[in-house]
């Protein structure tokens, strides 16, 4: 496993979009605990890097959500942090990744808020 982990880290740590994108897929399809732990961070800083094509930053949008819905202890802190970045994305012109940053926002808010239906938080609906 830790050969796997450092291959895949290589190749999204490295210039090239193609291995990048190869990278974000394997850890989105692959991952689970372990690569969260050992991903997380590096998937953050693909997903708020400057400069990087939409492509890659929609596949880090889906694969940091997750790697947060299977490891959610681990990237608590980091999902408020990328959340402000991620809701600039919405503006973005490129479609996908706006509906990519609108999925993140929308299953982050489902994680972090209080369920009504499971008994969790206030009954009452929002006013609008």
């Amino acid at each position: 496993l830790t050969l796997t982990t450092n291959t895949i880290h290589g190749d999204l740590t490295s210039n090239n979009d193609f291995l990048m994108a190869l990278a974000l897929s394997a850890i989105g399809n692959v991952g689970g605990k372990d690569f969260s732990e050992a991903m997380g961070t590096s998937v953050k800083r693909v997903l708020l890097a400057r400069g990087v094509p939409p492509n890659i930053t929609k596949k880090a949008i889906l694969t940091f959500l997750h790697m947060y819905r299977m490891d959610k202890s681990n990237l608590q802190d980091d999902i408020i942090e990328v959340l402000p970045t991620i809701i600039d994305l919405m503006k973005h012109p490129h479609m996908g990744l706006a509906c990519c940053a609108a999925t993140f926002v929308q299953g982050a808010m489902r994680e972090l808020l209080p369920n009504p239906a499971n008994g969790e938080g206030s009954t009452a609906s929002p006013e609008i």
